[in-house]
């Protein structure tokens, strides 16, 4: 699936759950534009439509999940503990911002493929 392919899902999936494309749009759009050449237009301005909270929201949802740190261990094995009882620190989330912070590190190649498992 191609770069463009897969951003033409996530804007029909957010769409489809209330997103509203307009502010990303030209005022005064030709007849003209093929629906191809708006995706390129669109993904122009893709980092500034995916995180977007609004957008986020549309893709991911508001779901609470929760993150426990120990998945993120730093490199030398240290785990983040509360407190003597040595309990492991679990933020809890909504949806939208865990997966806005996943995506915000990645590299370019890799944010297409994050992006792809949620079209």
């Amino acid at each position: 699936m191609t770069k463009e392919q897969i951003f033409e899902k996530l804007i029909k999936k957010a769409e489809k759950n209330g997103f509203d494309m307009k502010p990303f749009l030209p005022a005064f759009p030709s007849k003209q534009i093929t629906k191809k050449k708006w995706i390129k237009v669109l993904m122009g301005q893709k980092e500034r439509i995916w995180f977007g909270s609004n957008f986020a929201k549309t893709i991911w949802g508001k779901k609470l999940i929760g993150v426990n740190i120990d998945k993120y261990l730093d490199p030398d094995g240290l785990r983040a503990t509360i407190g003597t009882a040595g309990a492991y620190i679990e933020f809890i989330l909504p949806a939208w911002q865990f997966h806005l912070q996943q995506l915000v590190v990645l590299s370019e190649k890799n944010k297409w493929e994050y992006l792809k498992k949620f079209v």
